[in-house]
């Protein structure tokens, strides 16, 4: 009985130390792991490197400027309305994937119930006006912080008016420009032959602002296409039906424009 105790106590021993020494070495090895990351310091994980050693985020600096850029015009499709802030983003979301557009700016805005001006109507409102969808036309400082790596701008629109063109007026005109009843040039923006969706970009111009919007189409073998569809190619497209909604459009052709 007591040799039994004994090889019991002796084998609950061996297991411990392996235990314990698995542990150290996942420890050990995590913590190697972590130092030959070129982007984090552990003495102060507050602060993130570049791979050349400059500082890219630090968050005891996160409202130090870098640069203004003062009296500008920026466009941005309206992502999140705060009672604080309003967040405009540089393009356009698919689920989880983002496509950004060089003629939209992200940035943050002071919600403060300034003067809003209907893009259409030309009637006037304030914040409460602006909804998630929207686009926003705004003339102000855009200023860029330095040690922010997502979100590094904030807009200040002064005391200048916003514009607002409603996500319902945009969405018609996007309907009129696949109809054939707006101009528009339409280029690809990523087409991979064996992926399953073909990414489209309209531009339009209207009232001196370029206003691009981007499809997500279904590519698959009903497609006749005729051209190579690389990125930034202009393109003619045939729809199946142009009456349908944006979502349900289904693409009969498409041809490059040389």
């Amino acid at each position: 009985m007591k040799k039994k105790l004994i090889y019991l106590i002796f084998f609950i021993c061996i297991v411990l130390v392996t235990i314990i020494g698995v542990v150290f070495s996942q420890t050990k090895l995590s913590k190697n792991s972590n130092v030959s990351n070129e982007n984090v310091v552990l003495e102060n994980p507050t602060v993130l490197y570049d791979s050349n050693g400059n500082i890219i985020y630090d968050a005891t600096k996160l409202d130090e400027v870098d640069y203004v850029t003062e009296n500008t015009s920026i466009l941005g499709i309206v992502e999140l309305k705060r009672d604080k802030y309003i967040y405009i983003f540089n393009g356009f979301h698919f689920g989880e994937k983002g496509i950004e557009i060089e003629d939209y700016t992200n940035a943050n805005i002071d919600n403060r119930g300034q003067e809003c001006i209907d893009y259409i109507t030309k009637e006037k409102y304030d914040t409460n006006y602006i909804e998630e969808g929207d686009v926003l036309i705004c003339n102000g400082d855009l200023i860029y912080y330095k040690y922010r790596m997502i979100d590094n701008k904030d807009f200040d629109t002064k005391n200048n008016p916003i514009i607002v063109l409603k996500a319902k007026d945009f969405n018609a005109m996007k309907k009129e420009s696949i109809e054939g009843k707006r101009s528009a040039i339409v280029t690809i923006v990523e087409y991979y032959e064996n992926e399953d969706d073909i990414f489209i970009k309209y531009e339009i111009t209207d009232n001196g602002y370029k206003l691009p919007f981007i499809l997500k189409m279904k590519n698959n073998n009903e497609i006749s296409i005729n051209g190579d569809l690389q990125e930034g190619k202009q393109v003619k497209i045939e729809y199946k039906d142009v009456k349908v909604q944006l979502d349900d459009l289904e693409i009969k052709s498409i041809s490059t424009i040389e």
